[in-house]
């Protein structure tokens, strides 16, 4: 018997798929890994070296919403939050938690500089990765209003943002780093050529 069937057999009781408790058994070790690697048995953050999130995010004018779905890896929100007293997903108040995390790091702003407003949707939690998604309002106009993803770049100075933007069949990504951690919610449109 192979090393992965036999692991298999032992969460299983040594019996098939449809032996008693084996979902069970099996959601419990899944449970005990995650928490075990989001709450303390994962590297700290100067350990890998490569600190990067992922957001997908979709202008919807006739809504008047940029929808966002961001993805953080576990230890790297577990060290975002160090500060914040710890929150975990398992933790009560996490929403309120990770709410005030992202109005404090992931903005849009309008020409005066006012933040537009954030609302929190929800999340989902594995190994791989924590989605956060929300929404942020937007005004009739959106010209001049800047995006800015600033979580972790004042933990990790390697850190590297990319907001992958889409308005209708329009496409762009965006790179925030320390060194530019904003950039534009639209870009100026080509001037037609003669």
């Amino acid at each position: 018997m192979r090393a992965g069937a036999a692991a298999t057999a032992e969460l299983r009781g040594g019996a098939g798929p449809s032996a008693p408790g084996t979902e069970r058994r099996l959601a419990k070790v899944c449970a005990a890994w995650f928490v075990a690697s989001f709450l303390g048995a994962a590297l700290p953050l100067a350990a890998h070296p490569y600190h990067a999130t992922v957001a997908e995010a979709e202008i919807k004018p006739a809504d008047h919403v940029l929808e966002v779905s961001l993805r953080v890896l576990p230890e790297d929100l577990r060290t975002a939050f160090e500060e914040r007293g710890g929150a975990t997903p398992e933790t009560v108040g996490f929403d309120r938690a990770v709410t005030g995390l992202l109005r404090d790091t992931f903005t849009v702003t309008d020409t005066a500089g006012a933040r537009r407003p954030l609302a929190f949707i929800g999340k989902e939690i594995s190994v791989q990765g924590v989605w956060l998604y929300f929404e942020i309002s937007l005004p009739d106009d959106l010209h001049g209003l800047v995006l800015s993803n600033r979580l972790l770049l004042d933990v990790a100075p390697t850190q590297i943002n990319t907001v992958v933007l889409r308005r209708g069949e329009e496409r762009r990504t965006l790179t925030l780093t320390r060194q530019h951690p904003e950039d534009e919610l639209l870009t100026a449109p080509a001037a037609a050529s003669p």
